[in-house]
């Protein structure tokens, strides 16, 4: 069993921030009655990455893609494996799933998978594409900091010549 005290294995750096949640949160007013009815698989899920247990999270995720989801759950789905893939310290399969996620969502949460999708791009030191996921994750996002945040590392970096992680330590 695994410690409350210890560090969490795959812990991201403190510098780039992850964007978290179910698309159906509570947090969001649901225009759609039926969005708060989401599997429990996802909730599940969810429940099992902020244990500190990515490797669970991903394997309720991929035994309950084959069923017949709705759109919105089958985006948060995708959304879900991209951020165990990061925890799990997987940029490339983190790269895949937020892909996925985004070929389906069109809507609100969009900006959340295109600030992961942003955070996998700079791991794998892509950092133009970084800087534009986290643009349009900014464009969308509303009044969200986390893309902000993280479209200023990842700037930062580009012009420093080094990582985000490291141009925020700098700055600090």
């Amino acid at each position: 069993m695994k410690s409350k005290t210890s560090k969490p294995k795959g812990c991201l750096p403190a510098l780039l921030a992850l964007s978290v949640g179910i698309g159906a949160s509570s947090a969001y007013a649901n225009d759609d009655t039926y969005a708060s009815f989401e599997p429990g698989f996802l909730r599940q899920a969810e429940r099992a990455l902020v244990r500190d247990d990515p490797e669970r999270a991903l394997q309720l995720v991929g035994e309950n893609l084959v069923r017949d989801l709705r759109t919105t759950h089958r985006a948060d789905a995708h959304g879900l494996a991209c951020r165990a893939h990061l925890a799990l310290e997987n940029s490339e399969g983190a790269r895949t799933s937020c892909m996925d996620a985004l070929e389906i969502e069109r809507g609100r949460t969009r900006w959340r998978y295109l600030n992961n999708l942003g955070v996998a791009e700079m791991r794998l030191g892509n950092q133009e594409a970084a800087i534009k996921a986290f643009e349009e994750a900014v464009l969308t996002s509303g009044s969200a900091r986390t893309p902000r945040r993280n479209l200023e590392a990842a700037i930062a970096a580009a012009d420093e010549g080094g990582t985000s992680d490291q141009a925020i330590a700098r700055r600090r």
